[in-house]
């Protein structure tokens, strides 16, 4: 019997259906709407400070940054085509940008910086357009490492932004203010629960702006002057063209930033795609390209307007598994109410006087977390030696070149200080150790085909080739044969089922593991539905008028140990694991004719 999908939370054409309360969605847009200001405030003011850029300068990239990520998270929760995800996407400023944006405004200003925002940004736009590349490229370890050392490139200037005070200003109370940040923090964190758990850092950064008001350190004057409601002073700084020896010692850096950011932004709508559905279901990854692409265009927007990048925040997830809503429209309660309060100075300014001490602080736990957070991506993906001095050597050369420990000045002005910074030389260095340990290993086997039935038979002949090369017997090649067949077989489906069903190609990837084989096939099938759910839903349901085209998939369930399917725009690509491959029996694997 069919079902109000109010009361069930379905979806309809890519966007959550929810039946909460206005007030509901509203007091969380709110509370979302305050964490974003909050975070893409206190990114902006420690690189300002780390910087040394001038009042004005703070102010526009104050007001450009607030108001570029509530529009990002605005586009977040539409629905249109390749743009946003129609979920709660909150957007605020990061930190995995503050070690190389302050490179940026020290080398070459604002003007530098947003050339280098922007050319990020169309570069990940480019990702978000091959994003079923990144799979292939960034393995979990290479991504635990750049996260890393995010941390670790960030805390001179995180240091610099606690110690540096100007001359008078209390160094008792600097210290204070910063330890009663950091202490309220971690005070709360065995205690807190649900909600409350999202605001220690804002209960923390109060803490100690409050610590830091009984010595003199806030800004209360500055917030005073400031205009309830008016616009930043015009302090656009263009974009800096020249290219030159600055900008592609910098560019390396950025890039991996920007390469950050977009596997973050992926496991971020991947966890909130996961809690707003009804049931447990596979990851639209094509969902998840429109959030990277969105992220970009934000991003690109941030570039032009001299403002920092932004990313959707962690407390995303959180918020709406601890509060149980999750309705889109938080996403666009709280973005209209960031782009308001970008134009409320006196809004900014009560944040933005926060003693640096008690940023730096923050950020500095901050950083500790991802740190750990880097470190259990890497253990969660399993270590050996070899994959562990590739890790520890990584992280090694970041630590070594960031802090100067081997010839000091030289990294500062070797290939224009392109490697003076720990995130661009520890990721540089995984990138290189990984590739060269790739090159040890068997490479799969590739076929490429018309995705058609003609092709069946060199589709069999390519698969017992590779079972023949692995030294398989008759029984496990004939196994590895039926489950390329009833591939093909639910690909053809799909394709006569497609609009336009002429010419569609199709790729596999044969690559032997330990205890078996894996198979990726890789099409441009448009899939409205998931093979993998499919596949899932198999013993629970069962109906007469489907029976015969769910047949193909029955007996690849019985055959395969497991199949991923994972659909983006422009490719399906369905991953198959067949184990307990047997090797070769006295008498030779026979060659079919």
């Amino acid at each position: 019997m069919d079902q109000d999908p109010a009361q069930t939370g379905s979806r309809v054409s890519g966007e959550t259906i929810d039946a909460h309360p206005l007030s509901a969605i509203a007091a969380m847009g709110a509370k979302m709407a305050v964490l974003s200001i909050t975070t893409t405030v206190l990114v902006v003011a420690v690189v300002a400070e780390a910087a040394g850029v001038s009042q004005d300068e703070l102010a526009w990239l104050l007001f450009a940054s607030v108001l570029v990520t509530g529009a990002t998270t605005m586009l977040h929760a539409l629905h249109y085509g390749r743009i946003g995800t129609g979920h709660m996407l909150v957007v605020s400023g990061t930190g995995v940008f503050i070690a190389v944006a302050v490179q940026a405004l020290q080398a070459g200003g604002p003007g530098l910086l947003a050339t280098m925002v922007a050319v990020s940004a169309l570069f990940q736009l480019l990702l978000s357009g091959r994003l079923s590349l990144l799979r292939q490229v960034m393995t979990a370890k290479i991504a635990g490492t750049l996260i890393m050392l995010v941390g670790v490139s960030v805390v001179p200037y995180i240091l610099q932004l606690i110690n540096g005070l100007p001359q008078g200003e209390s160094t008792m109370g600097a210290r204070l203010c910063a330890l009663a940040t950091i202490a309220v923090i971690v005070a709360l964190t065995p205690f807190a629960k649900g909600p409350l758990r999202q605001w220690m850092p804002v209960v923390g950064i109060g803490t100690g702006a409050l610590v830091g008001a009984f010595f003199g350190l806030y800004d209360a004057d500055r917030v005073a002057e400031a205009p309830w409601v008016g616009l930043s002073r015009p302090a656009w700084p263009g974009l800096n063209l020249d290219f030159d020896g600055v900008f592609w010692s910098l560019l390396p850096g950025f890039l991996l930033a920007t390469l950050i950011i977009s596997l973050r932004g992926i496991s971020i709508a991947v966890a909130v795609m996961r809690l707003s559905q009804p049931a447990p279901k596979s990851t639209d990854f094509r969902l998840v390209q429109n959030a990277v692409t969105t992220e970009g265009l934000g991003n690109l927007v941030a570039g032009v307007a001299g403002a920092l990048p932004g990313l959707a925040m962690l407390s995303n997830a959180s918020f709406s598994k601890t509060s149980g809503i999750k309705s889109r429209y938080i996403g666009t309660v709280a973005g209209i109410l960031v782009v308001l309060l970008a134009f409320s100075p006196k809004a900014l300014a009560v944040v933005a006087s926060i003693p640096g001490p008690v940023f730096g602080a923050y950020i500095l736990l901050a950083m500790g977390i991802l740190f750990l957070m880097g470190a259990r991506m890497v253990a969660k993906d399993g270590l050996d030696r070899q994959s562990g001095l590739i890790v520890g050597l990584s992280v090694l050369a970041g630590v070594v070149i960031q802090f100067n420990v081997v010839a000091p000045g030289f990294f500062a002005t070797f290939m224009g200080g392109a490697l003076n910074n720990a995130m661009t030389t520890g990721g540089l260095c995984a990138m290189a150790l990984t590739w060269a340990a790739n090159l040890t290993y068997s490479r799969a086997r590739k076929l490429k085909m018309t995705l058609e039935l003609a092709g069946l038979g060199r589709l069999q002949a390519f698969l017992r080739g590779f079972a023949l090369r692995c030294k398989w017997n008759d029984a496990t090649a004939n196994r590895l044969e039926a489950i390329g067949e009833e591939v093909l077989l639910t690909l053809l489906k799909r394709r006569d089922e497609s609009p336009d069903s002429r010419h569609w190609r199709m790729r596999l990837l044969a690559r032997k593991v330990r205890g078996g084989a894996t198979l990726e096939f890789i099409s441009v099938v448009d899939a409205k539905e998931n093979l993998e759910d499919q596949v899932a839903l198999l013993g629970s349901q069962i109906d007469a008028d489907l029976l015969e085209k769910e047949v193909s998939l029955r007996i690849l369930r019985h055959l395969a140990a497991s199949v991923r399917h994972q659909q983006f725009h422009g490719a399906d690509i369905i991953t198959v694991r067949m184990e307990g491959a047997k090797g070769s029996a006295q008498k030779p694997m026979a060659q079919k004719p």
